[in-house]
């Protein structure tokens, strides 16, 4: 039988694409990323012979613009990256504040490419904290994100700058680090890392998460494994007090983005919300090392989402709304039940009243919210606050509050800020 083109132009592209993938396992390094106590050698090799390898030391997608490999590199201060993006202004003026100088890691990016300077295979990245170089997270893990500097610093597309979407008359709350969604993804590596070098190293899909904290120099970011990338779960017990090893979205945040800026809330909030039996956020302190730059102290966590519901209470996402603000912002399903609960919660002494739909609540578990949200402090009666969240049906749950984050209940008269702050996420399902 005759084979037409379109089926042999097919065949064709399956075959160069099993080529690429073939070509991208054959490409290897000599050591894994992780933590060193000294330099050494470390080895790239690829099992094409006519291929050339190119690198990057910046955190950068490697091009034949870049560095060739002609032998094994030493993981010396030279290879150091000398970007310095954190000398980038990547939020207004008023919240820039440059140090004189930061520490720094080795991040070794290659790929392998043809003589026609087509790359062949994906590239390949890994992450050295090397001691005697300067690199001592004090026994904390360490995240190490890398991206293209355009992905993360471009005017136009850049996911961290104030870029093409800032506005003058309004710095705190514009920027492009202020827009969201999957048109403002962007692809990176990541790699988590014990202290004994247990973790992941793969590729995934990056962006900017928080409200008003996007605007700080330290901005949080939210991960998506995605099959796209390379992996459709992060697969590692991140977290000591959770089961689970499995994920399909992690964040981290952080030290700063606290509404109050106290830096350790969402871990003290975190514990607190264990000793009085509310659902939460498992979370853990980490270092952040951005292109190779050291970037603060984050907090790893879960990414209160509809993936999280469905990971730990195999619930049917069907029957599930995510509230994400005073204003009634759907996340996920539907808002139309959020406005009778929120009502009811402001201006009843027993909001849990059963209709023919819904039971919003269980009482006990609302009560040991408020006992939480008692020991972080907050001002404000229930009256005034906001439950951000609710769901279509009681289902097994039994309609528990799950704390979402360190403020789970948030006023949206505060006295000590001229604009309402967007309050946190806490979903009753």
């Amino acid at each position: 039988m005759k084979t037409t083109k379109p089926i042999r132009n097919a065949l064709i592209g399956a075959l160069l694409f099993t080529s690429s993938l073939l070509s991208a396992q054959s490409l290897t390094f000599s050591a894994p990323g992780g933590f060193y106590e000294q330099s050494f050698q470390l080895t790239l090799s690829c099992e094409n012979r006519d291929a050339t390898i190119h690198y990057t030391t910046n955190g950068n997608t490697p091009t034949v613009n870049d560095y060739t490999y002609t032998g094994s590199l030493l993981l010396n201060k030279e290879l150091l990256s000398q970007s310095n993006i954190y000398t980038i202004v990547n939020c207004p003026e008023t919240e820039f504040f440059l140090p004189d100088s930061v520490q720094k890691c080795i991040t070794i990016r290659a790929a392998a490419f043809n003589n026609t300077g087509q790359q062949i295979g994906d590239i390949v990245t890994n992450t050295y904290l090397i001691k005697s170089l300067g690199c001592d997270t004090h026994g904390l893990p360490v995240v190490s994100v890398c991206a293209d500097s355009l992905d993360l610093f471009d005017y136009e597309r850049g996911i961290f700058v104030p870029g093409k979407h800032f506005v003058n008359w309004n710095p705190d709350y514009s920027g492009n680090y202020y827009q969201d969604g999957r048109d403002w993804e962007r692809e990176c590596n990541l790699e988590f890392y014990e202290c004994n070098n247990n973790g992941i190293n793969q590729k995934a899909g990056v962006r900017i998460q928080g409200n008003g904290s996007r605007r700080f120099s330290q901005k949080g970011l939210k991960f998506y494994a995605r099959q796209e990338y390379g992996s459709k779960r992060f697969k590692y017990k991140f977290f000591d007090d959770l089961e689970t090893d499995s994920f399909k979205h992690l964040k981290i945040k952080p030290f700063r983005s606290g509404y109050e800026e106290l830096g350790c809330q969402d871990y003290l909030c975190s514990q607190i919300a264990r000793m009085v039996q509310v659902e939460h956020l498992a979370t853990r302190p980490v270092i952040l090392f951005l292109n190779g730059e050291y970037w603060g102290i984050y907090y790893l966590q879960e990414k209160p989402d509809e993936r999280y519901l469905e990971d730990h209470f195999s619930v049917d996402l069907g029957q599930i709304n995510i509230i994400g603000n005073w204003n009634g912002l759907c996340e996920y399903g539907s808002n139309e039940s959020f406005w009778p609960f929120s009502t009811g919660l402001k201006t009843t002494t027993c909001p849990m009243k059963k209709t023919t739909r819904t039971q919003p609540v269980k009482l006990t578990s609302l009560i040991s919210l408020i006992i939480k949200s008692l020991n972080y402090s907050l001002p404000t009666p229930i009256g005034q606050q906001t439950i951000c969240g609710v769901g279509r049906k009681t289902v097994d749950l039994g309609a528990r509050f799950i704390m979402m984050a360190t403020l789970a209940l948030s006023s949206p008269n505060s006295a000590s800020s001229p604009t309402p702050p967007m309050p946190k996420k806490t979903i009753t399902i």
